[in-house]
Parts: C-alpha cells; sequence; structure tokens
C-alpha cells in the first residue's frame, strides 16, 4: 500500500508531481488536486499525532484565505485556534513597539496552530482526491524532454509529468537537479521550540523581545498556554537544551519577567538551525520551486511558512487562468509565477535579514540606534504607498506595475493616471495604455472589486487593511514624454506608469524597480535621480523614495546598457548618459563642455554663491538614427538625438559641428528649464492639476525665454561664437516672418492655445499661429536690448531673471508653493531694471505686430539685412519627398492659384515633378513668371495657373561692427553676460 492510496496505478503519466509532504508540499498537492488537475505526491506516509504538540505556525490572512479554498479551515478545531489581536516587541532598552488589528483594521493579526493540527486536516482530505496519488517513494532521477519530465523513482518506476513542483525543503533534491545557485548564509544560532502553561491570561496577545542579540517570542495558545521560539546562539541553546524544565522555565522568566505569572513547560523542546538560504531562481523548464525548496528566512517574523504558501497560492492561481494552447509547464506561465513571487521572497528575505542583523550588532552605541528606532517607529506612521515597476516582458513591451496603499480611503480608493505630462502641454491619455489592472485586499488575499469611473480613473471598493494594485502597462512610444520597453532598452515617465493615489498625493513614495528576467538583462543598469533607499547602490535595481507624488514622477527612469560619464559643476554632481550604439562616442569632450554649459548657468541665477537647485544632476540621451526632442525634470532631462550628432573621438576636435551645437543647445535649454518653469512657474502649475489641462498665457516666457538663453549660453560659456550665434538669431527671425498666423494670434494666445493648436498643429498651423518658443525668444532678445540700451548696459534681462529665482523659485520646494501671475511679470520688469518696458511689453506679449528688432540692434551697432538663400522664385508652398504638398502659405502663390496641402505635384510647365527635380525646375524661370501646375487631388487630376512669387527669406543676417566704441561694449557685455 502506497500511503493513503491502495490504487493501483495504472497510467504514470500525471499532470503535476509534487515532490516533498510537509505543509506546504501538502497543499500545493491539494490545491492542483482541487483544480481538477492529475496530481502525484511524493512524500513519506508518516501517521501525524492529532495531540497537542511544540510546533507551531503564526497563519496570516492570506494563509487562512488559501485553507479555506482548500475547504481545510473549516475542518479546523476552533478550540486548537488563537488568534492574535495585539503584538507587542521589545528591545534591549526599554523600547517598544506596538501593532494591533483594530489599528490594521482587520480581525486579527494572525492565527496561532498547531503544525500537527494542519498537517492532520490535509492528511485527511488528500485521501479523498480521487484524481490524487500519494506514492511514499523517492525519486533518484530526473530529466526533462521537450513536452514532458519524467522522474525515476527509487523503486524503478517513471513518472511522466508535465510539470514538477518542487516542495521537498530546505535540503531540496529538487532543486540541484534544476542547478539553481544557492547563497546560504548560517547564523550560528538554533532555534528552540517548546510551549507553556502560564498563570496570568495572555490576552490574545503576542511577545517577542531582542535580548543580548537573540529573538525570543511567545505565541498565543487556547487555554491559557503559549509557543516559545527561543532564537539563541549557538553555545547558548545548548546550555538551555541541558536544563531541566524547572531550570528552562526560570531562564525564559529571566528575560519575560512576570508578565505572566507562573510558567511551566508542558511539552519537550525540539531544536532546530537557523540560516538564510536565497535561491537564484525559483524555475527551470518543467520546474518551480515552492516553501523552503525557494527560500529560507530567519523566524523572527514568524513569515515562512506564510511565504511558502502564498507560493502555492499564487502557483495555483497562474496555472488555473492558463490559456488554452499552453500546457502546465510552459515557460511563460512559470515566469508569470516567479515574477509575482520574486518580490514578496525578497522583500522579506531582506527585513528578517536585517532585523536579525541589526538586532546581533553588540555595543551600546548599535544598542541606542536600534532602540531609538524602535520607538520612533512606534511614534510614526508607515510610507503610505509602495510601489513596485517591472519590466514584466521587454519583447511584449509590457511594465508590470504594483501598486501598494497601506491606509486605502475607507469609502473606496479613487486612483487616477495623468492625461499630461509637464512640459508638453497636450492631453496624452496615458491611461489607454493601461492594459490590465486589478485589486487585492492584504488582509484576505481576495480580489476587490475594481470600478472605472472615467477615462483615467478607478474606484476600488471599500476594504480594510492594505490594498494591492497590480496593472500593465503598454510602452512602445520612443519619445521623451511617455514609456518605452523593448530587449535593448527601457524607459519610462512616471506619469505613464504610476498610478496617482487621490487623497494621498503628499505622502511618501517607495518605488521598487526590477530587472526583467533572463541572462539578456544580466547587464542593464538603472538611470534615474530618484532618491535611492540605502541597500539600493547607484545605477541598480532596487528602491528608490520620493517625498511626494508630484517628486516621484518629476524623475524618468532609463533601464538598459548604456554609457555612463560624470562631472562635477560647482562641485554639484553631474550625470551623462547616452543609450543607443554610438561608435566612438567621445565622452571626455562631451562632459568637458556640458561643465562648462552647466557652470556657466549655475553661475548665472547664484553669482555669489555657485549654488545649484538640486544635489545631483543627470543628462538622459537616447541616440536614435534620426530623432530629436527633450523634456525638462527637476533634476534631470530626457534627450532623443541622433547619434551622429554626438562628438566622435579624433573627429573635428575643437570644432563645433552643427549637429553637436543642435545637441549641446538642447542640453542647454532642458537645464535651464531647472530654474525657469520648473521651480519659477506660472500660478496654474503649482500645483499641477494632472486630470485637466492647465490654461496659462506665460508659457512665451518659460518656454521662450529659455529658447533666447539655450544658445546665449553657449556662447557666454565659450562654446559658440558671436557669428554662429547671430546666424542662429536670423534663422529664428526668419522663420516667424515666415508665416502671417503671427498676424493672428499673440504670444499670449499662442501660450494659451497650447493645448489646443501648437501641440495639434495641422496643415494651416503657419497661417494661424504664432509660435511662442520662436516669437518668445525674440521677445526675451526685444527685451534685453531695450533695458540694455536704456540703462547703458547697467541692467538687463539677466537681472529679470535673478529676481523671479529669487522671489518665486528658490525656494520652491522648501515652502509653499507660490506661481506667477500675468500681472506680476510687468510690474517685476520695472523692479528688477528700473525701466518702463509697458509699451513694447503690450504690444509684444498681446499684440500681433512685429517687433522693431532692426531699431532695437541699432544702439549695440549690429545691422539686419535678410538674406535669399538660393535665390529662386517661390511657390509660395512647403513640399514633402518633392511631390507632395504639406504646407500653402496664405496669400502666396500657391494660394492664389487654388492649390492646398495634400495634392500632388505632377508636372510644372508640362515637365514632370520628380522627388528631387524641383529646384532645378525652377532655376529656369523668373519673379512673375506664369506656367500652368499639373496636380492629383484626391486621384483626380487637375491643372491650374500659378504666378512665380519673389525669393523667400531663408535667413537674416546680423553684421556686428568691428569699431571700438561705447556700443560694441554693451554689445560685448550682451554676449558675456
Amino acid at each position: 500500500m502506497d500511503g493513503y492510496n491502495s490504487r493501483m496505478i495504472e497510467s504514470q503519466s500525471f499532470q503535476i508531481v509534487v515532490v516533498g509532504g510537509g505543509l506546504v508540499g501538502k497543499a500545493a498537492a491539494l490545491a492542483f488536486a482541487q483544480l481538477g488537475l492529475r496530481v502525484a505526491l511524493l512524500a513519506p506516509a508518516v501517521s501525524v499525532p492529532a495531540v497537542f504538540n511544540s510546533r507551531v505556525y503564526a497563519l496570516s490572512a492570506s494563509a487562512q484565505t488559501l485553507f479555506e479554498q482548500l475547504r481545510i479551515w473549516q475542518a479546523l478545531d476552533p478550540a486548537r485556534l488563537a488568534p492574535v489581536y495585539d503584538m507587542r516587541i521589545y528591545g534591549d532598552a526599554l523600547a517598544e513597539l506596538h501593532f494591533s488589528a483594530f489599528q490594521a483594521h482587520v480581525p486579527q493579526l494572525a492565527w496561532i496552530t498547531e503544525a500537527s493540527l494542519l498537517e492532520s486536516a490535509l492528511d485527511t482530505a488528500l485521501q479523498f482526491q480521487p484524481n490524487l496519488v500519494w506514492l511514499d517513494r523517492r525519486a533518484r532521477h530526473f530529466s526533462v524532454l521537450s513536452e514532458r519530465a519524467l522522474l525515476e523513482l527509487d523503486d524503478g518506476q517513471v513518472l511522466s509529468t508535465q510539470l514538477v513542483v518542487g516542495a521537498d525543503g530546505a535540503q531540496s533534491w529538487v532543486r540541484a537537479q534544476m542547478g539553481a545557485k544557492l547563497v546560504r548564509r548560517d547564523y550560528q544560532q538554533i532555534g528552540i521550540v517548546a510551549n507553556f502553561k502560564i498563570e496570568q491570561p495572555h490576552r490574545e496577545t503576542a511577545y517577542q523581545w531582542f535580548h543580548k542579540g537573540e529573538l525570543i517570542a511567545l505565541l498565543p495558545l487556547p487555554e491559557n498556554h503559549v509557543s516559545l521560539v527561543w532564537s539563541a546562539h549557538e553555545q547558548h541553546a545548548q546550555d538551555l537544551l541541558v536544563l531541566d524544565e524547572m531550570a528552562f522555565s526560570a531562564e525564559l522568566a529571566a528575560v519575560v519577567g512576570n508578565r505572566f505569572g507562573a510558567l511551566q513547560c508542558v511539552s519537550q523542546r525540539q531544536a532546530f538551525p537557523l540560516s538564510l538560504q536565497k535561491v537564484e531562481r525559483l524555475i527551470a523548464p518543467r520546474v518551480a520551486l515552492v516553501g523552503d525548496a525557494a527560500h529560507l528566512i530567519h523566524p523572527l517574523a514568524g513569515q515562512g511558512m506564510n511565504l511558502g504558501l502564498r507560493d502555492v497560492a499564487e502557483l495555483a492561481q497562474v496555472l488555473a487562468g492558463k490559456e488554452p494552447f499552453r500546457d502546465l509547464g510552459d515557460m511563460t506561465l512559470l515566469r508569470r509565477y516567479e515574477r509575482a513571487r520574486r518580490e514578496d521572497i525578497q522583500k522579506l528575505s531582506l527585513v528578517t535579514d536585517g532585523l536579525h542583523r541589526l538586532f546581533s550588532w553588540p555595543g551600546g552605541f548599535a544598542r541606542g540606534i536600534r532602540n531609538a528606532g524602535l520607538t520612533l517607529l512606534n511614534q510614526q506612521s508607515f510610507i503610505k504607498r509602495q510601489l513596485v515597476a517591472s519590466a514584466l516582458d521587454p519583447a511584449a513591451h509590457l511594465f508590470e506595475v504594483t501598486l501598494t496603499v497601506l491606509d486605502p480611503d475607507p469609502v473606496g480608493q479613487r486612483f487616477m493616471l495623468p492625461v499630461w505630462i509637464p512640459g508638453s502641454y497636450k492631453v496624452r491619455e496615458f491611461a489607454r495604455h493601461i492594459v490590465t489592472i486589478k485589486a487585492h485586499s492584504v488582509a484576505t488575499g481576495r480580489r476587490v472589486p475594481l470600478q472605472k469611473m472615467d477615462k483615467h480613473t478607478w474606484q476600488a471598493a471599500p476594504v480594510k487593511g492594505a490594498l494591492i494594485l497590480t496593472y500593465e502597462v503598454y510602452a512602445w512610444e520612443m519619445s521623451v514624454r511617455a514609456a518605452h520597453l523593448d530587449d535593448t532598452i527601457g524607459f519610462f515617465n512616471g506619469t505613464s506608469v504610476f498610478l496617482a493615489v487621490l487623497g494621498q498625493q503628499a505622502a511618501p513614495c517607495c518605488v521598487e524597480i526590477k530587472a526583467p528576467l533572463g541572462a539578456a538583462y544580466h547587464d542593464w543598469r538603472v538611470a534615474t535621480t530618484l532618491t535611492e533607499a540605502e541597500a539600493t547602490h547607484r545605477h541598480g535595481f532596487g528602491e528608490y523614495r520620493a517625498a511626494n507624488y508630484d517628486e516621484l514622477i518629476d524623475h524618468p527612469v532609463m533601464l538598459g546598457e548604456f554609457a555612463l560619464a560624470d562631472f562635477n559643476a560647482y562641485q554639484v554632481a553631474h550625470e551623462v548618459v547616452i543609450a543607443g550604439k554610438v561608435p566612438a562616442l567621445d565622452l571626455a569632450r562631451l562632459t568637458q563642455d556640458l561643465q562648462r554649459i552647466c557652470e556657466t548657468q549655475i553661475a548665472f541665477f547664484e553669482p555669489q554663491t555657485k549654488c545649484a537647485p538640486f544635489k545631483r544632476y543627470m543628462f538622459m540621451t537616447m541616440a536614435l538614427t534620426d530623432g530629436f526632442g527633450g523634456l525638462e525634470h527637476r533634476a534631470s532631462s530626457a534627450l532623443i538625438c541622433k547619434r551622429s550628432d554626438l562628438p566622435a573621438i579624433g573627429c573635428a576636435p575643437g570644432k563645433l559641428t552643427e549637429g553637436y551645437r543642435t545637441y549641446l543647445s538642447l542640453c542647454s535649454h532642458e537645464y535651464f528649464h531647472s530654474w525657469n518653469v520648473k521651480r519659477i512657474k506660472p500660478v496654474t502649475f503649482a500645483p499641477y492639476d494632472l486630470a485637466h489641462e492647465n490654461y496659462t498665457t506665460l508659457l512665451w516666457l518659460f518656454e521662450g525665454f529659455t529658447s533666447y538663453y539655450d544658445d546665449l549660453m553657449l556662447v557666454r560659456s565659450g562654446l559658440m561664437t558671436m557669428q554662429d550665434y547671430f546666424a542662429l538669431l536670423g534663422k529664428t527671425l526668419a522663420r516667424v516672418l515666415r508665416g502671417s498666423g503671427r498676424f493672428k494670434q499673440s504670444v499670449a494666445e499662442s501660450s494659451f492655445d497650447a493645448w489646443t493648436k501648437y501641440y495639434m498643429q495641422d496643415e494651416n498651423a503657419a497661417n494661424a499661429i504664432v509660435s511662442y518658443y520662436q516669437k518668445g525668444a525674440l521677445i526675451a532678445l526685444a527685451f534685453d536690448l531695450a533695458i540694455r540700451a536704456q540703462t547703458e548696459s547697467t541692467r538687463s534681462l539677466d537681472d529679470v531673471m535673478r529676481l523671479l529665482w529669487q522671489r518665486y523659485g528658490r525656494d520652491f520646494y522648501q515652502h509653499q508653493p507660490v506661481g506667477i501671475t500675468d500681472d506680476d511679470i510687468e510690474a517685476l520688469f520695472h523692479e528688477a531694471t528700473g525701466v518702463d518696458l509697458s509699451e513694447l511689453y503690450q504690444d509684444a506679449v498681446y499684440g500681433t505686430n512685429d517687433l522693431p528688432l532692426a531699431e532695437l540692434l541699432a544702439p549695440f551697432e549690429v545691422t539686419l539685412e535678410a538674406d535669399q538663400a538660393n535665390h529662386l522664385p517661390s511657390l509660395g508652398m512647403r513640399v514633402r519627398e518633392g511631390v507632395w504638398i504639406d504646407v500653402v502659405y496664405e496669400g502666396g502663390a500657391a494660394h492664389r492659384a487654388g492649390l492646398s496641402a495634400g495634392d500632388r505635384l505632377v508636372a510644372l510647365d508640362g515637365l514632370r515633378v520628380s522627388g528631387s527635380n524641383l529646384e532645378a525646375l525652377l532655376a529656369r524661370y523668373q519673379t512673375a513668371d506664369q506656367f500652368d501646375v499639373h496636380i492629383f487631388r484626391r486621384d483626380e487630376l487637375r491643372c491650374v495657373q500659378l504666378t512665380l512669387d519673389p525669393p523667400e527669406v531663408a535667413s537674416y543676417r546680423l553684421h556686428p561692427s568691428e569699431s571700438r566704441s561705447e556700443a560694441c561694449k554693451w554689445r560685448a557685455a550682451w554676449l558675456s553676460g
């Protein structure tokens, strides 16, 4: 007879074979059998005593839920179950920590029950599973085929199965067969367990004492009994074990005092060595580990068994939800199990090991630290929000996020994902990328109903105790604004992946960032300016912290392999991260040039102290074949550039190529934003409302002025010549003057309409809007020149920016944030400079006239001249790929002829237009010449007559005089700062 099952085995084929017959192994076998699977359990057939014994477990709510689902809990004798309503933990210097079920909003903290009671109930249930066979045999050989695993037993039988579950304890044979690496640390302690009868009631309270580097725990049992777990140093444990019952009771009383009155030992003492075991992986082809085979932790938290039972519950849930086309050993299923369990295992291992180390640390100084910590922890609330972000499946572009809320709203916690990201003024509906989302109760382990309230808001049903949300985010947008994940790089902004816990946005946050599974990701690192937790190394996966939700989402994260360099700018650490293959990347030159820009800007805002507004800064760049963009954050910038823009070792040393200059200008722009818009903000951004558009008329100040200073800072840092700077100013002026939209929209209106016009441009944008970036930069130039001219260069726009910083930005994150209103700005110009700019201000900001730049440049002996670069007559339109009309300029030749955006050019004057010959065709004509133009519109051939316009102004030339006049000194002061 094999165990409790005497049926002959007709088939050696099973869906699951569970190896190991402890509580976890038996619970696993029962859970799988109740799913309707064919299960074999390899375990000794040991008769379990039904009497009171010394080995007990503190079962958590999740363990209770599992046993209820297995219909085991209902079979337990209630008289042999003891609830824990309170827990008191004492340090070795009168420090105390107190937990209660009432404070945690749960019925009880745990249930204390004997191991024998649970095993007896499990054994009985297993006997009545028709699809389960219990074999009192040992496996001696294991092999994996493509579709099955084979187990050869010690009696010669061979079992074929889809999945082997190793539940065979700390010395697991299954784990050895799968070759999983094991890290083991011996605590050099012995755990002693025994049961005591007490004189005074325990009041359903569990007690723990940290005493001389040892842990003594007394857990409540029924009928005025308690269970002892004494984690003692090895020699002390041997001394305790040889004492008689009376002397042993006296030793215990010396530690716990007379709280319980007389103590009488009523069971034999049992002893077992204590160690920590970490397993590299929980799965292998057709193998999964659970319980002590998967992990072994210190017993001081009483969580080892609960951890194993949660393994069982998760594995059963994964297998129950498998797709029909997968078998039970499919690695996709097993990876889901491993991902789901990794956080729980790692966290409990760290907590128990950390507490053991802390309370084993000798000396009075150590004693003071740990007891002060216990007292402080007892007085403070916990971090209310914890997130775990993991690269779930790079090939599927999925991030998985687990959000734990320790104190959810009692009427039903609401969650919201932002609809926009600060710095990019467009509703982007990030919530559309959430693929799956579900909620669970920590106390019961059960699903919590989650209702979607609108496009980006969810509400969980009321729940007692902590609440966990788990959701997947699709990430396939290679931009600085959203999230991207593949097998080469990961990147995300918090606005794309982190749900806001409504009502708790001010609470501190902890986020654990996890690497994707697999050897291919072994060299991945983390780049972010989030604050690392103590145990997390710089650029390592692990825990990071933020003071609140606003801070959490203002530090983007990059994952992967990347080039990394660092430099200091006025003693502040700066890092440069370049992701993407860039051959011969000259990081030395890049860091040297960025250092000059950063120090120039720090000194600009804080000329006396040279103090930056952050403790650390990061330039985070994704280098692509083609691409450009940047987004500012409070201590970092996310950037995209062409890899050809970055400097190469040995190429053009000392020269600033156009591409590299463009990249440095982008870095300068986003870095300047650290002051101007990340800390100096419009009142409507203090704070942000991430559920709706935040309207302001001041983007011309925050983006336009930043666009003015980005290139100017390259000049002042010595990286750009005056001639190159003037050429860039001339191109900006030509772009602004090219579109008739400047006559229809002021920069204040353009700022306000950014959400619906500037960030949603169509083919008519040039005729309808003006750029608050480009015209805003020209307005900054105009103000700067006007102030300098009227004060003989003793005051400038620099003074305005510094006053803005001192009054609105410097203390923005230290005190109640204050934003700027429209009325504040104009008055502040006069206060900072003493110059009345009211007329120019009103016309430039609220009017639509062209700026009098030629007049304003004259006092600096700089003249303006239009530059018609190619001298070709103009068609009055912009063409894509040589044949497709993209833009038709209002009043131009194409507009007068009746051409439209979207038309396809076929022929000019009877000659075919190809993708490359348009300029060659135009070169044979003069201004005012007329000819027929053939086009296709909606596949219909049309012919119109077009009259050519004069050549377009491609740029404006700024010509400085070479005299040594006072005006030239003013010009030098303007450019040098």
